[in-house]
């Protein structure tokens, strides 16, 4: 069985950031809030394998989560 591509929509701010996962007909998959940091960012990511495709804005901390989450 081929894994299903899911999506994952991020919303990053200061404090706490906002996760949006969908599978590929659109279906919510789930949807949580968790406080900004590497180690809570790495742990959202965690269960997540190759065929996750991330949606971020391009701020600030776009970089900085592109580095923390791309060894994922």
């Amino acid at each position: 069985m081929t894994p299903q591509a899911i999506y994952i929509g991020l919303d990053l701010r200061s404090s706490v950031s906002q996760q949006v996962v969908v599978n590929a007909d659109g279906s919510l998959v789930s949807s949580r809030g968790f406080p900004t940091s590497e180690n809570n960012l790495r742990d959202a990511f965690a269960e997540f394998g190759a065929d996750a495709r991330v949606h971020m804005e391009a701020g600030e901390r776009a970089a900085w989560a592109h580095s923390v989450i791309r060894p994922r």
